[in-house]
């Protein structure tokens, strides 16, 4: 019936358990995706490979054969004729590896896609979608990577039920109320005998020998390895956006030089036909070998290129669709499997509400003084952290100092006057009580005694003003954090008569505000105290529901509440307020 709240932080970790799963899901469908996508990118270069060793083959094969022709003339010493065997040897063996390589890759294709028994004997090339995409800038990239990586995501989800877990240790050993109820059958009934009774028990251990401390302190160990492991993971992600990053940019460069080439290829082989055809030559020569080279590097680029965006993207949350081909009968399947691959988007898996924010200060104050002066001392600048009590900015203290004795004097003085009038009193009234002074001698003893009590309490409100005014010479801070705002100058005068110049303004940075706005719907699913995502620049930080708005925004075109979140233990060197954030619950 109650547990201090233990049970609902429990349910609250197993939901951010439940969701890390979901995004390890992600993750490892893309990277499986990814591995189909280079084992076939592998079989169509390995097809490309053979028909390249096997052009090559001809020609050497062509030359040594020619070559024998004429050393049975005597025309061709044996030296030269066994040059071009070996030649011919040599490609014969590198054609040999192409081929073994063909049946390699395509086993590993196979496998990939959980059909071992089942090899393809041709593919087709897919239509692959458009690498001509602007890459931007590597910082920009981070961000976004950052932001929306599935593994990332995951991690976040366990530092967020770590911090549940926390919670809920620390609410062990509290008081527990439950409710028992209990239904008997009695062989024989007594006065005692009750078939049915319920009861109310309420549990709140005097000590709990050390094991809530245990808990709470085994759950803050699991918290920061899980906050170590984020960290991690976000140095890794980094540096791997920085590796794809540079392997994209430097395939564009080399992207160009492969079409450079293949004009210059188109051109070779162009010749070599003409002349072929003039009969100046009686071949293409290596014109054909050297086209299929061409194709293959290309393709290489190409795929690489593909390959290299699939993995950023992935990085990112997304993936391309790969969409398995079907064939009309069982025997061409097992014959031929074709693997028909249609990029045709992204894809991507909405787990979570984001809201755009912006970060401001727990709290921001403007300070000055009531009085006016001049400025004699300024302690602090922008940027510095104080203490609570610490001066910031200091009047001349000169003229308020010099009031604070006169006015303890006047107290001294008034209060003599009012001790001889309450004397004066006293005997005015003893005098009048034997007749010998008239009630009118009474009623001015009596006026002249409420004077001096007057003019005493009025000698101390001077005193209170006028140390008051003294301390008012110096401005401090009303808690600890930082100044963001100086508007004192030594020696400028400050005129407070009728506004009050603000002289420094200072804002508490121990946590952050991040405000944003939401739909009804998603301020209905929201608590005060519910935990929540933060990110700010490209680190999530778990945060807390402070306010959710009763009201909607009044400059906002469609129903908006204000939403307010809390985050703690954030790097105040880093952050400003007025920053862009993201709220994802």
């Amino acid at each position: 019936m109650y547990d201090a709240g233990q049970n609902k932080l429990e349910l609250e970790a197993t939901s951010y358990d439940r969701k890390g799963r979901e995004w390890d899901y992600l993750g490892a469908r893309q990277k499986r995706r990814l591995d189909i996508m280079t084992r076939y990118f592998d079989v169509l270069l390995s097809d490309m490979r053979y028909l390249r060793d096997d052009e090559v083959l001809t020609v050497a094969f062509t030359r040594w054969n020619k070559l024998r022709d004429v050393t049975e003339l005597g025309r061709v010493s044996d030296l030269d004729l066994l040059e071009k065997e070996s030649i011919f040897n040599r490609e014969l063996r590198q054609r040999t590896l192409s081929q073994h390589l063909q049946q390699a890759t395509r086993s590993r294709l196979a496998m990939s896609i959980n059909r071992p028994e089942n090899l393809s004997a041709e593919l087709e090339r897919p239509s692959l979608p458009s690498v001509e995409r602007e890459l931007g800038e590597v910082d920009d990239l981070v961000v976004d990577v950052l932001a929306s990586n599935p593994r990332l995501k995951s991690l976040r989800a366990g530092v967020l039920a770590a911090v549940a877990r926390v919670d809920s240790a620390k609410a062990g050993g509290g008081l527990v109320i439950r409710g028992e109820m209990e239904l008997a059958g009695y062989n024989r009934t007594t006065g005692s005998s009750h078939p049915l009774s319920a009861g109310l028990v309420m549990e709140l251990p005097l000590s709990s020998g050390g094991a809530v401390d245990a808990a709470v302190a085994k759950q803050r160990a699991l918290l920061h390895e899980q906050r170590a492991l984020l960290a991690q993971g976000e140095m890794d992600l980094r540096q791997t956006v920085l590796d794809l990053w540079l392997e994209i940019s430097a395939l564009k460069v080399e992207q160009q030089e492969v079409e450079a080439l293949g004009a210059y290829r188109e051109l070779y082989l162009d010749r070599s036909r003409a002349l072929y055809e003039h009969e100046l030559k009686s071949n293409l020569g290596d014109a054909a070998s050297k086209t299929v080279d061409y194709q293959l590097r290309r393709d290489e680029v190409e795929f690489n290129l593909v390959l290299a965006w699939a993995r950023l993207d992935a990085l990112g949350g997304t993936c391309f669709s790969w969409l398995l081909g079907k064939t009309t009968e069982r025997k061409q399947m097992i014959k031929r499997w074709i693997v028909a691959v249609v990029m045709s988007g992204w894809f991507t898996l909405a787990m979570a509400d984001d809201v755009e924010g912006h970060l401001g200060w727990l709290k921001r104050v403007e300070l000055g003084t009531p009085l006016s002066g001049r400025i004699s001392r300024v302690m602090v600048q922008p940027g510095d952290r104080v203490k609570a009590g610490g001066v910031l900015v200091a009047l001349d203290e000169r003229r308020y100092a010099a009031q604070l004795p006169a006015a303890k004097a006047g107290v001294e003085a008034a209060r003599q006057e009012k001790l001889e009038a309450d004397k004066e009193l006293e005997r005015t009234l003893d005098l009048f009580d034997r007749t010998v002074l008239s009630e009118h001698d009474r009623n001015l003893a009596e006026i002249a005694a409420a004077g001096a009590a007057a003019q005493w309490r009025q000698a101390q409100a001077a005193l209170v003003e006028a140390q008051s005014n003294l301390d008012d010479c110096r401005v401090t801070a009303p808690f600890d954090g930082v100044v963001i705002k100086v508007d004192a100058i030594p020696g400028a005068t400050t005129v407070n008569r009728l506004q009050l110049q603000s002289l420094v303004a200072m804002a508490d940075d121990s946590g952050l505000l991040v405000h944003g706005e939401v739909t009804p719907e998603q301020a209905a699913g929201l608590t005060v105290g519910g935990v929540v995502e933060v990110a700010v620049n490209a680190t999530w930080h778990p945060g807390r529901v402070q306010h959710v708005g009763l009201e909607p925004v009044s400059n906002s075109t469609e129903v908006r509440y204000r939403l307010t979140v809390r985050i703690d233990g954030v790097d105040r060197l880093k952050l400003r307020a007025g920053g862009p954030a993201v709220i994802r619950f």
